[in-house]
């Protein structure tokens, strides 16, 4: 058969009900523009997802594009073509994941379409031959089973989305080699199908994050040495901050709601911004790098701190109300809570905080100081980290018995310029966002 050159988790946020607790303090740091990369393996799954123990053919199919909504743009792995789409047939030894049970018992090929992907995660033609993998490579395959009325003659096709690290394991050498993790520190084909035969499902894990990761932490737990090797210990560590970070949304801080905050530099006239953060927490961190990494792939460090998302702008107006649209092309930062309780005070319980300064850099990005101002407040900040403090400085936000928030900082650049942050919070209003895997 004739071969020409012929394209996935995708964070996505989605709104969810407010939930509740207290917590700590703040520290605003830049969003970085937004972009996409593929998880070289990842530890979630669709209805559609199915895992091939395969070896690849010679032979190609013109398949046409399916269901697959695509776009003529640059891709990670060549330039932009609009070319007619093509599949290369694998022969198959074993199926596994969610979509064995639409497969026919005994299915023995299968022809999978490779697809690229732009900046934005968005499907694009393959640029490289559709021969992507040599004939003969035996390894596991990942891709999204088409509807039958899809499929070639009779023959399952399935769209593949990341065929720059498939199959497993030879799609993965550059990536083993760069981090020098040998041969026998990995998975065999055959044991990597029996984990990723385990993977949850993507809404199961939004629904009961512990007890759809429990078929994969049982493999875990009953292979403790297996379990240790690569990509075994990762996919589990993932499913376990996921489990982690679904607890986030019971979380309620108390220093959430929309902020004026007003930044004054030696020399300079004083700026203000709004900043209004998300209603619970988009993640945690652990900032302590000299504790040790326990083998267990299912034990992990405590949060050190808490991640807010928090929308920018240079007035409250123009402030989001939800996550609705493309959050990343508007100027955001995130508020680390630090994971300590309050000190009582006279005037309220004060919360440790750092705004990092690339906030007001962010806001307002024609201001070419701004950018000079939070460089060397990053650098600062980094510095804390090597040292192994928490990374936050001695700024607070002490909210009162009335719900007031007043939060003020000090900070001293490496040049010996003094950097005043003063601000308080001018209305309970959130955003309330939660963010898929």
């Amino acid at each position: 058969m004739q071969s020409r050159n012929r394209g996935h988790h995708i964070p996505r946020m989605r709104r969810a009900a407010p939930a509740v607790c207290v917590v700590v303090a703040s520290l605003m740091v830049a969003l970085p523009l937004p972009g996409c990369s593929m998880a070289s393996v990842g530890a979630i799954a669709t209805p559609a997802t199915a895992f091939l123990l395969a070896r690849a053919g010679s032979d190609t199919v013109r398949v046409g594009p399916g269901a697959v909504q695509f776009i003529v743009a640059p891709g990670h792995s060549g330039p932009a073509s609009n070319r007619d789409i093509y599949g290369l047939e694998l022969d198959v030894e074993a199926i596994a994941g969610p979509a064995r049970a639409l497969l026919p018992r005994r299915t023995t090929r299968a022809i999978v379409v490779p697809w690229d992907y732009d900046a934005g995660c968005r499907p694009v033609p393959f640029a490289p031959s559709v021969r992507w993998v040599s004939a003969g490579v035996r390894g596991v395959f990942r891709a999204e089973l088409r509807p039958r009325s899809g499929w070639i003659d009779g023959v399952p096709t399935l769209d593949l989305f990341t065929p720059g690290t498939e199959p497993y394991a030879p799609g993965l050498r550059p990536l083993v080699g760069m981090r020098r993790i040998a041969s026998d520190s990995m998975l065999t084909p055959e044991e990597m199908l029996a984990v990723m035969d385990r993977l949850p499902e993507r809404e199961a894990m939004h629904r009961d994050a512990a007890m759809a990761a429990r078929g994969v932490y049982e493999w875990v737990r009953a292979n403790p040495v297996r379990s240790r090797l690569f990509p075994a210990a990762e996919i589990a560590r993932s499913l376990r901050f996921m489990e982690r970070s679904a607890t986030l949304a019971t979380v309620r801080l108390a220093t959430v709601g929309t902020y004026r905050v007003q930044m004054l530099v030696d020399g300079r006239a004083p700026l203000t911004l709004f900043a209004r953060t998300t209603a619970t927490p988009t993640g945690g961190e652990v900032m302590r790098r000299d504790l040790p990494s326990s083998p267990d792939p299912l034990v992990l460090p405590p949060f050190d701190a808490y991640s807010l998302l928090t929308f920018l702008a240079p007035t409250d107006g123009a402030l989001p109300r939800d996550c609705s649209g493309r959050y990343g092309e508007r100027p955001t930062a995130y508020m680390t809570i630090a994971a300590s309780p309050p000190v009582e005070r006279t005037d309220g319980l004060a919360y440790v905080v750092n705004t990092q300064l690339e906030a007001f850099a962010r806001t307002f990005p024609g201001d070419s100081a701004l950018h000079g101002i939070a460089q060397q407040a990053f650098r600062l900040y980094m510095e804390r980290r090597k040292r192994n403090e928490t990374g936050l400085v001695s700024g607070t936000i002490v909210v009162g018995a009335d719900g007031s928030a007043r939060l003020s900082q000090v900070e001293t650049l490496a040049d010996g310029r003094r950097v005043t942050l003063t601000g308080e919070r001018v209305a309970p209003t959130t955003v309330t966002c939660v963010f898929d895997w």
